[in-house]
């Protein structure tokens, strides 16, 4: 997930601050940021609201840029859906 990579570059996020504030593994989150595990809507909006405690930004925005991010990786991959 391109949209997760540059979140944590640009606020100088490392991605055990992230699991910890999402309250999962280090290495399970690095499975979904590296695309090793399908992300479900359930799994986005768990996502986004641990990027929203972060920097304060709705959810629902976060929410639509991981979809995005997920949907062009796909396009990109020539996986259609």
């Amino acid at each position: 997930m391109i949209y997760l990579r540059n979140f944590l570059e640009e606020r100088f996020v490392t991605l055990t601050e992230l699991s910890h504030h999402l309250g999962i593994d280090r290495s399970h989150l690095g499975k979904l940021i590296n695309g090793k595990h399908k992300s479900r809507l359930s799994t986005i909006k768990f996502l986004a609201q641990g990027l929203s405690r972060v920097d304060g930004q709705e959810w629902i925005i976060h929410a639509q840029n991981i979809k995005k991010s997920i949907k062009n990786t796909e396009n990109n991959n020539g996986i259609m859906k």
